[in-house]
């Protein structure tokens, strides 16, 4: 698919469109650090789910079990 590959183009390059302001802060940060270049540098799956802007999200979708 062109697109997927002209995203992981922008992505390996550093060079994509900022994400829009209609995302909250804490989104647009989580995708910039999604987004480095260096894998090394994004956040592990755990520090994610621990970001408290997504853990009070999915607390929601939780069953009690």
């Amino acid at each position: 698919d062109c697109s997927r590959m002209n995203l992981e183009q922008k992505i390996i390059s550093g060079s994509y469109p900022p994400v829009s302001d209609h995302y909250s802060k804490e989104l647009c940060s989580l995708l910039a650090q999604l987004l480095k270049h260096d894998p090394e540098e994004r956040p592990s799956v755990s520090s994610i789910l621990d970001e408290r802007f997504l853990s009070c999200r999915i607390q929601k979708f939780l069953t009690p079990q």
